[in-house]
């Protein structure tokens, strides 16, 4: 039942102006969960000729999601992967099937001690 102010109740001619065409895409993007798709993820990081090491997409691959894969985390790689593969800028965020991308080298930082206080002397 429509509300007293107007809520609810329909206006043929704004309706008809408010509609939007959407385009509706044949095939949706592939969604990777973190069990299934993080492990098809990892058996395609390869090493490439001058040692560093590469990752091939498959449809529905977003560059955070292969940092997240490769190093653990996506925080700060994100950025790394784009800036070692300025070609991703002009690419969708789900990414097509086939882009190489190059991976920046994984670092490994030693643990950094927490400071502690000398109870007694």
């Amino acid at each position: 039942m429509p509300h007293a102010g107007g809520w609810g109740v329909a206006h043929p001619d704004r309706d008809a102006q408010l509609q939007l065409r959407i385009p509706v895409h044949q095939h949706a993007p592939v969604r990777h969960n973190l069990r299934g798709g993080r492990r098809r993820m990892k058996d395609r990081f390869l090493t490439a000729a001058d040692g560093s090491t590469i990752y091939v997409t498959m449809d529905g691959d977003t560059v955070d999601a292969v940092a997240y894969a490769r190093f653990g985390v996506h925080a700060k790689h994100t950025e790394e992967i784009y800036e070692l593969n300025p070609h991703l800028v002009l690419l969708d965020v789900v990414l097509p099937a086939g882009v190489t991308i190059k991976l920046p080298a994984a670092t490994v930082q030693a643990p950094q001690p927490r400071p502690t206080r000398q109870l007694w002397e």
